[in-house]
């Protein structure tokens, strides 16, 4: 019988030039001839009214044919079976078994059309037959509509497929007839394996899961066999490679090859093919020693078994290949590629042979030989002409190492071309599979990944090509194509479901954002124009509000809509979980750690996860609308933020690459656009000048407060100067970075006699803020403050233990204390926490109880860079709802599960503001993690402060916060009597920034 090779082509994307096709094991898949070999005399003689002679002339000619048809013998097994349709009554079901036979063998050579015509004759022989069916007749009944399904899947009839197999899983749910139990519960779980293939190729990602697991459930619930469901794993496995989840991937890889191990044997050529699996993984996922180790066991599997011999270990090879390559062990590499590459040829597998060619270019490319990578190609790409136009994806990946390979000997008109083709080829494509019904959707997400980079590709080489011709048609071009592969990027971020995809789709974008500002820079210089403009803004926040941002200000479709609103609730929730569960799981290398404990948080993160993929994608077919908010950047137009900023008020956002500066500076009635060439000093800079600060060296302090000044201010004063309040959305490199302290040199104030800089904070008050859009989500969702909380204030001085490590904070006992007695004079009811008995638990609670919660205390930050803000803590041994782990430490990870109620946090400890990047998702930082978890005015520190003057600064500020100042301005004016004051030097007051 033959093995069926359909469905793993659209799986085998991105696997590092691997061979596109393999083979795809089905469970329990229509094996019609052995079953009809091995039917008893009893079968066949069901039915008393039909002649026994002619019951034994066509059992006869029946078992003649399923021989020829056993031996790959078609023509001949046609003949036979056509005997019996002719010579019978048309409705024997001696007839409707030939018709699914000669139907299963069109759909062994790929004819789906004659096998779908032959398996319905089949079908509709039974249903009309006059005769009753025998079990062995109701197992190719059932058969033949699997097929039927498959066909009409193979063809892209995706709903008509469905529908097929969900008339089938109704019978066996309703019927009556008596029949083998265990055989209905195992045909239930291949109904849900193909469902779970049909939906992968329909690209409803969840559907696919769901179903391989309800496959694998049915067959474990009653203690059947695991080799019946080695194959769901498996599928599980790839699903999650492509969606980059490596982490479950690799957790199904090794439970299919386990089970194959368990039910084959450890020589199976079967284990063989997951292995290869679980190579391709470790390739993805750049482990390449562990690709290497799994690869070679593959390949001394396959030269063990001599009938799968050439082949098998040809495909080994061309793995070895790639996973050398990832170590740069070039030569080794090659050596592979050409064992590979000689059996490919040998045996005529020209797709084989393709990819192998082609990955021999990348390895030149990357040795620096050039002439023979681009020979390579293009042997790659006359071969790939004489095959189908399922490979035109792989023809579009040619055509764009060809451009890259162009694009690195700065020939750009021929990269250009190249990539045209390549675009060309994926749009002819996407149009294909649209009017012709091309069997997997999954193609075209494939098709979107690949246009992006060639849109990308092609984008920046117009953008060369400009600068060295100056030919305006280029840098038009070059816009549109940017345009385009940003549009494709939004576009493919709805396609794939998981988080980690999304993340790793946001790093992509970070270059060709990058790029597309140029461009658009080169328009501006020459021709300014409110749409222009429009797109800069779009594009300089791309990198501030991305996937998981977009989470935090979602509102539901429906106010009324209480379900939604559940559903909302819990993707909060469970984010949240997952956020914190991720803390436990990098926390993993601690070897202080139980295993148990290990392997608990690492569960837990898998079935959060697991959840919350599922709550989403359900989320997605139910309420569409809300999943395009969830998953589309609603970036806000210069008119529109006009029309959001108080009086008064102006928004500033600054953009800063290795090459330029741009700013962006916006108030109710007009807006500007600053750019400017630099270069990677300015962070150099910066540092310095916080260094002058805290150091309070007032010999660098001035220059480079005016260089500052100058560069980040000046440009767009004319346009902020009548402002009272400034809000700037700084860049990651502009992050801790304290605008207040700029001032002109030449220009200064005298305060009681003594010489002052004229400083920002004098003129503004000064907030800061994550993303022009986010500002923009919280300015039009915003409500009155109609909060009730428990206490006005919340403050917290714990004591520590470790003596060795850290001193008490003298001063934080006092600082919280005179704090509450203000807020107590006014009648207001207060908590305050000074003892070593305070635990995270406390902590998080007044989060949600209290309008103000004030923490004055140590900081610190981990090894694997987990933040938290209290160290020393008592440690407990009882978590608080299992998300707190009590070991001294309020880490970032449990403040992302918690519901900050908050209206200010205060932190007043050492650098809480400290944070990393997270490419492509900006700034991730304690501050984040508040402002994920529900804060929006948070005050925070840039540096190391004083305890001593931590206590004054705060006292003064929070005398003008009950004085009915707003947060920013008791700020200013906190600020402005610290200067005015023995404590007029920056160190002392410019380290307290607000988040507001």
């Amino acid at each position: 019988v033959q093995v069926f090779n359909r469905g793993s082509a659209c799986m085998d994307g991105g696997n590092g030039g691997g061979v596109e096709l393999k083979r795809f094991h089905c469970i329990w898949l229509v094996l019609i001839i052995t079953i009809s070999i091995s039917c008893s005399e009893e079968n066949y003689f069901y039915n008393k009214k039909f002649p026994v002679s002619n019951k034994i002339k066509f059992t006869l000619i029946e078992h003649r044919a399923d021989q020829y048809l056993f031996n790959n013998k078609f023509d001949s097994a046609l003949y036979h079976y056509d005997q019996i349709i002719s010579q019978s009554d048309g409705k024997s079901n001696f007839v409707a078994r030939s018709y699914i036979k000669i139907g299963s063998g069109y759909f062994s050579k790929n004819n789906l059309d004659s096998a779908l015509y032959n398996l319905k004759c089949g079908l509709n022989t039974y249903k009309y037959s006059k005769y009753s069916l025998s079990s062995i007749d109701r197992n190719y009944f059932n058969s033949s509509i699997l097929l039927i399904a498959n066909c009409h899947r193979l063809k892209g009839d995706f709903l008509l497929a469905i529908h097929y197999l969900d008339d089938l899983e109704n019978w066996i749910s309703d019927t009556t007839e008596d029949f083998d139990s265990r055989y209905q519960i195992e045909l239930l779980s291949e109904i849900y394996t193909w469902k779970a293939l049909i939906y992968f190729d329909f690209g409803l990602i969840d559907m696919s899961v769901s179903y391989n697991i309800r496959a694998i459930g049915n067959i474990e619930k009653h203690n059947y066999s695991d080799c019946l469901i080695y194959n769901n794993y498996s599928h599980l496995g790839r699903i999650f490679l492509n969606e980059r989840d490596f982490s479950k991937s690799e957790k199904y890889f090794n439970r299919a090859a386990s089970i194959i191990s368990n039910c084959f044997g450890d020589s199976s050529t079967l284990l063989a093919e997951q292995l290869s699996e679980i190579g391709h993984l470790y390739l993805e996922s750049n482990r390449y020693i562990k690709a290497i180790e799994c690869f070679k066991k593959a390949h001394s599997i396959s030269v063990r078994n001599q009938e799968h011999l050439e082949i098998e270990t040809a495909f080994t090879y061309n793995n070895l290949g790639d996973a050398y390559c990832g170590i740069q062990q070039y030569q080794k590499a090659t050596e592979h590629y050409n064992q590979a590459l000689d059996v490919f040829l040998d045996k005529k597998y020209p797709e084989e042979a393709c990819v192998v060619y082609h990955n021999l270019g990348i390895v030149n490319y990357l040795t620096g030989n050039l002439c023979e990578a681009q020979k390579f190609y293009q042997t790659s790409l006359e071969l790939s002409k004489f095959l189908g136009p399922n490979h035109n994806i792989y023809r579009s990946y040619t055509h764009q190492r060809l451009g890259e390979l162009f694009k690195y000997q700065k020939k750009y008109s021929a990269a250009i071309e190249q990539y045209n083709i390549a675009i060309s080829i994926i749009q002819k494509q996407v149009i294909d599979s649209i009017s012709i019904r091309q069997p997997f959707l999954q193609s075209k997400i494939l098709s979107n990944a690949e246009l992006y980079n060639a849109l990308y590709q092609k984008g920046y080489c117009e953008l060369q090509y400009y600068h060295l011709t100056k030919n305006k048609q280029l840098l038009e071009n070059s816009i549109k194509s940017l345009q385009k592969a940003l549009l494709v990027s939004d576009n493919l971020r709805q396609h794939y479901n998981y988080v980690d995809t999304k993340l790793f789709l946001n790093k992509t974008n970070v270059p060709i954002v990058s790029t597309y500002i140029e461009s658009l820079l080169c328009v501006e210089r020459t021709n300014t124009n409110f749409i222009n403009d429009n797109n800069i803004l779009e594009a300089i926040d791309r990198t501030k509000y991305t996937t998981l941002r977009s989470f935090i200000s979602q509102n539901t479709e429906d106010p009324k809509n209480t379900t939604l609103g559940h559903y909302i609730s819990c993707i909060d929730s469970l984010l949240k979980k997952i956020n914190w569960n991720n803390g436990n799981a990098t926390n993993s290398l601690d070897h202080t750690r139980n295993i148990q404990d290990i392997i608990l948080d690492d569960t837990m993160l898998f079935n959060a996860t697991y959840v919350l993929d599922t709550l989403l994608n359900y989320i997605k077919h139910q309420y569409p609308n809300v999943h395009k908010k969830m998953y589309n950047f609603s970036f806000y137009e210069i008119s529109e933020i006009q029309s959001l900023l108080p009086e008064k008020t102006s928004i500033v956002e600054y953009y800063l690459d290795d090459e330029n500066l741009i700013i962006i500076a916006i108030n109710n009635s007009e807006y500007q656009i600053y750019h400017t060439k630099c270069d990677t000093s300015i962070v150099m800079r910066k540092n310095n000048l916080q260094k002058s600060i805290v150091f309070s060296n007032f010999h660098e302090f001035p220059a480079l407060s005016d260089y500052f000044y100058k560069l980040l201010i000046d440009p767009i004063y004319d346009l902020i100067k009548e402002s009272n309040k400034l809000i700037i959305i700084p860049d990651f490199h502009l992050s801790n970075f304290p605008f207040e302290v700029l001032a002109k040199k030449d220009e200064s104030i005298g305060a009681k006699g003594a010489f002052q800089p004229d400083y920002l904070i004098r003129k503004f008050e000064i907030s800061y803020y994550l993303s022009l859009c986010l500002w923009g989500d919280e300015a039009i969702l915003k409500t009155p403050d109609n909060k009730s909380w428990e206490n006005q204030f919340a403050g917290f001085a714990p004591l520590f233990n470790d003596q060795a490590r850290r001193r008490n904070l003298t001063h934080s006992k006092e600082e919280i204390y005179n704090i509450s007695k203000t807020f107590y004079k006014y009648g207001n009811h207060v908590k305050t926490y000074d003892d070593s008995s305070v635990t995270e638990i406390e902590i998080l609670d007044e989060f949600g109880k209290s309008k103000i919660v004030h923490i004055a205390s140590h900081s610190g930050i981990t090894i694997n860079n987990e933040y938290y803000i209290l160290v020393n803590l008592p440690k407990k041994r009882v978590g608080h709802a299992k998300t707190i782990e009590l070991d001294g430490k309020l880490k970032l990870s449990e403040i992302y599960n918690t519901d900050v109620k908050s209206d200010l946090i205060i932190l007043s400890v050492c650098s809480s503001g400290l944070g990393g990047d997270n490419y492509g998702e900006g700034k991730i930082s304690l501050i984040y993690s508040l402002y994920y978890a529900g804060a929006r005015n948070i005050l925070y520190t840039l540096w190391d402060i004083s305890d001593l003057h931590s206590h004054i600064f705060m006292s003064t500020y929070y005398k003008y916060i009950n004085s009915g100042f707003s947060y920013s301005k008791a700020l200013q004016k906190t600020k402005l009597e610290f200067i005015s004051s023995e404590y007029s030097l920056p160190v002392f007051w410019s380290g307290f920034v607000l988040n507001n």
